[in-house]
């Protein structure tokens, strides 16, 4: 049986021995590196390519969710599991935008992070069972805001094709638009979304659709 290569990136030690003793018990899991930082783990993970990585969110230096990023870009496929000691929705969304695959509380015991690792290995997502009414509670807010921001019908159609990454030229052309038209409306989407450009509003499309998924996994 191929055993799954872990990567760990904390930068405190503790938890680094505490995981490293939890994998110890599984066969099926190798450790094949670790790293205190985010500036060491991108130089580092590219060369180890571990199935999957165990990452801090708050890490000094390069933020856990832009130490994703840029690990998930350098290695395609490459699973990562975002570990933190807050149950913080805006961060949950701001780690699965960046690529992550679960995120788990530092609770070692609690099997959570086995757990995240077999689903991630499957294909699947995974969110602590801790926080995930709270995940909830931040997509109801979400929406809230949307139906607030007094979008139309066609605004939301535009804003939908907008977070698939559509030019105004191609939104015009599926929805027999002209480009004009679709610049005024993509216009007042950002004025509605108080967002400043297009790629935020974008991100906003791609936070809500990530977290309404992985609420509709745990449910």
């Amino acid at each position: 049986m191929e055993k799954i290569k872990i990567f760990i990136v904390d930068d405190h030690e503790v938890v680094r021995l505490g995981l490293q003793g939890l994998f110890a018990r599984y066969e099926e899991l190798e450790i094949v590196g670790e790293a205190a930082s985010g500036e060491e783990a991108v130089q580092v993970v590219p060369v180890v390519k571990p199935d999957v990585v165990l990452l801090d969110v708050r890490l000094q230096g390069i933020h856990g969710a832009d130490t994703c990023r840029l690990i998930t870009s350098a290695v395609p496929g490459i699973k990562v599991v975002m570990l933190s000691s807050f149950a913080e929705p805006e961060e949950v969304q701001a780690a699965f935008t960046a690529g992550a695959s679960a995120y788990v509380l530092k609770n070692i015991t609690s099997g959570n992070v086995i757990k995240a690792i077999k689903a991630v290995m499957q294909g699947e997502s995974f969110i602590d069972p801790e926080i995930t009414e709270q995940v909830m509670c931040l997509i109801r807010g979400e929406k809230a805001t949307s139906q607030i921001s007094g979008l139309s019908k066609r605004e939301e159609e535009i804003l939908e094709l907008v977070g698939e990454g559509k030019t105004n030229k191609e939104i015009g052309r599926e929805l027999f638009l002209s480009e004009k038209t679709v610049r005024n409306h993509v216009s007042r989407i950002l004025d509605k979304l108080g967002v400043s450009n297009r790629s935020q509003a974008a991100a906003f499309m791609a936070r809500r659709s990530v977290i309404e998924q992985m609420v509709d996994d745990k449910k």
